[in-house]
């Protein structure tokens, strides 16, 4: 009987052991251990990709910067092109009146003073004034002169609004790695705050929240062009 009742405690305290292993300290300690890898794995991938936003973000500054300085020269460029076509209409234009107020291109006028009002005026005015004397129009300086002086000056001043529009969408790419970044952040804060509990039923759930940000931030990065 002794021997028998010996066996069946041998077998309970076996049957409590095997429950302990697995329900027991044991289980949890291997529990912790794969929350730790987990904190550890989510911190690592999320300083990666904070690092990777961090420099793509400062790429696209300097692609912004750089392209602002283009959309300045660019403008500078039109501009003054713009500004000489003005100076050159004024001048043809003054030219002009001045030709044919003194009648020096009449025939009993003095020819060299004629040619050297032509040679004077620019290229596009003397063609301007050719092709009134021939059609007979109301102004010799109509649309085709016009758009002669200023097409070079308003398709430059045209590019440094397409070169601004690239800053715009180069400052828009860096706010948008930035606001990864942010996400990155808050997942290392809810990552590194589950290394601080004990409660394993905390720790995952501020475990669970961090791998959510880090989702959505490496997604959202992911979507991003690169500089």
């Amino acid at each position: 009987m002794s021997e028998t009742s010996e066996s069946h405690r041998g077998d309970a305290e076996s049957s409590g052991s095997s429950s302990q292993k697995f329900f027991g300290t044991e289980f949890i300690d291997r529990f912790a251990h794969r929350l730790d890898l987990s904190a550890t794995f989510l911190l690592g991938f999320a300083a990666v990709l904070i690092a990777w936003g961090s420099y793509q973000s400062t790429l696209w500054g300097g692609v912004q910067d750089s392209l602002l300085t283009e959309s300045v020269n660019t403008t500078t460029q039109a501009t003054d092109l713009l500004q000489q076509a003005d100076t050159i209409r004024s001048l043809d234009q003054v030219l002009f009146v001045e030709l044919f107020s003194s009648g020096v291109c009449e025939e009993e006028g003095d020819g060299a003073i004629c040619d050297q009002i032509f040679a004077n005026m620019s290229a596009d005015g003397v063609a301007a004034v050719e092709a009134w004397l021939t059609n007979d129009d109301l102004a010799p300086f109509g649309d085709d002169y016009d758009d002669a002086l200023y097409t070079e000056g308003e398709a430059l001043l045209g590019e440094a609004d397409e070169i601004f529009v690239l800053a715009g969408e180069a400052n828009s790419n860096g706010d948008d790695y930035s606001m990864a970044i942010t996400l990155l952040t808050v997942t290392l804060f809810f990552t590194g705050l589950s290394v601080t509990i004990t409660a394993s039923r905390y720790r995952t759930t501020m475990l669970l929240i961090g791998a959510g940000f880090l989702a959505v931030g490496a997604i959202f990065m992911a979507t991003l062009p690169w500089a």
